[in-house]
C-alpha cells in the first residue's frame, strides 16, 4: 500500500483523459460529426483542459512531490532541455507515419498482401538502424549532436514532401528512394533525445531526463497516429463520397478504413479503380505531417547550445 500511495494519480487521470479525448476528437471529427459539431468542440475543450491541470498540478506539486511527480516540469528551465523535449514529440510525429501507411499504400496501389507490404518497407527500416548506429558512434566520438538534429530534420522535410507527391503510378524504385532517405533522416536523431538530456542535467536528475524523454516518445501512437488518421480519413471520404454517392457513410468509413472491404461493395471496375486511386492518394496525405514535424524540429534545433561547457554544467547543478 505505501508503494500505491506513491502512484501520482492525478497526473495518471489528467493525462488519460486528455489524449482519450483529444484521440476520439480527432478520429470522429469530419467523419462520424462534422469538425464544428458541438460534440467534436466538447472534447478538444476537455482535452486542453485536462492538459492544463496536468501541468498547473504538476507544477505547484498538487498530492505528489517533487520526487515523486511523473512530470518532471524543472526540468524545462535549462533551454537545451526544453527543445529536447519538442525535438523528441517531434520525432514521435514522424517516425510512426510512413511505418504504418506505407504499408497500406502498396497494398492499395499494388494489390499486395499485407505481408508483402510489409517487406517492402525494409529500405525504410533497414537505413533508419543502420544511420541510428553510425549516427551513435560519430556523437559519442565527437560530442556534437546539433549536427545530427539538424541534417536529419532537413532530410525528413524532403523526404515527407517527396512521398506526399506519390500516387498509384509512382514506381516502386522511386518510393524505395524515398523510404531510405527518410530512414538515414530519422536515424540521424531518433532516439538521439535520450543521450542529450543526460548531458544537460547534473546526475542526480539524469533518471528525470529520461522519463521525460520517454514521456515524450510515447505520445508517438496517440498523438503521430491520430493526427496522421485524421488526415487520411477526411481526404479519403471526400474524395469516395463524390466517387459513390449513393452509399451510407457507414459503409464509406467501412472502405476506408478495411483495406478489402471494397470487394464486397457492388460497383463497377471504373469506380473501383477511382476508389483505389483516391484511397493511395489519401495515404500519401498523410506524409505532410512528416515534413510540418520535421519543420518545426528544425527550427528547434537552430538554437540548442552544443556542445554545452563545464561552466555551463555548473550553472545549471546551481539551478537545480
Amino acid at each position: 500500500m505505501s508503494k500505491v500511495r506513491q502512484i501520482d494519480w492525478i497526473e495518471a487521470l489528467m493525462i488519460s483523459a486528455a489524449f482519450v479525448t483529444g484521440i476520439m476528437a480527432f478520429n470522429f471529427g469530419g467523419t462520424l460529426y462534422t469538425w464544428n459539431n458541438g460534440q467534436i468542440i466538447s472534447l478538444f475543450v476537455v482535452s486542453g483542459a485536462c492538459f492544463i491541470t496536468l501541468f498547473l498540478q504538476q507544477y505547484f506539486k498538487f498530492m505528489t512531490t517533487h520526487a515523486l511527480r511523473v512530470l518532471p516540469i524543472h526540468l524545462f528551465r535549462v533551454r537545451d532541455m526544453a527543445l529536447c523535449f519538442v525535438c523528441q514529440v517531434a520525432v514521435a510525429l514522424i517516425v510512426p507515419v510512413p511505418l504504418y501507411y506505407l504499408p497500406i499504400f502498396f497494398q492499395l496501389a499494388r494489390g499486395d498482401s499485407a505481408l508483402r507490404a510489409g517487406i517492402k518497407t525494409l529500405p525504410l527500416i533497414s537505413t533508419w538502424v543502420t544511420s541510428s548506429a553510425f549516427r551513435g558512434r560519430m556523437m559519442g566520438k565527437l560530442g556534437w549532436y546539433q549536427p545530427c538534429y539538424i541534417v536529419g530534420s532537413i532530410l525528413n522535410i524532403l523526404a515527407g514532401v517527396f512521398l506526399s507527391r506519390i500516387n498509384i503510378d509512382t514506381s516502386n524504385a522511386v518510393i524505395y528512394g524515398f523510404q531510405i532517405l527518410s530512414g538515414i533522416g530519422t536515424g540521424c536523431y531518433g532516439q538521439t533525445g535520450f543521450a542529450v538530456a543526460q548531458q544537460l542535467v547534473p546526475p542526480a536528475d539524469i533518471h528525470r531526463s529520461i522519463s521525460l524523454m520517454l514521456i515524450a516518445q510515447l505520445s508517438r501512437t496517440t498523438l503521430g497516429l491520430a493526427l496522421a488518421g485524421a488526415i487520411f480519413q477526411n481526404v479519403s471520404l471526400s474524395h469516395i463520397r463524390a466517387i459513390l454517392p449513393n452509399l451510407s457513410t457507414a459503409q464509406l468509413s467501412r472502405i476506408i478504413t478495411d483495406v478489402g472491404s471494397i470487394d464486397e461493395v457492388e460497383i463497377n471496375e471504373s469506380d473501383r479503380i477511382r476508389v483505389l486511386h483516391s484511397l493511395a492518394t489519401a495515404s500519401a496525405d498523410t506524409y505532410t505531417l512528416i515534413y510540418a514535424a520535421a519543420g518545426l524540429f528544425l527550427i528547434c534545433s537552430l538554437f540548442f547550445t552544443n556542445p554545452p561547457t563545464s561552466k555551463t554544467l555548473v550553472k545549471m547543478g546551481s539551478i537545480w
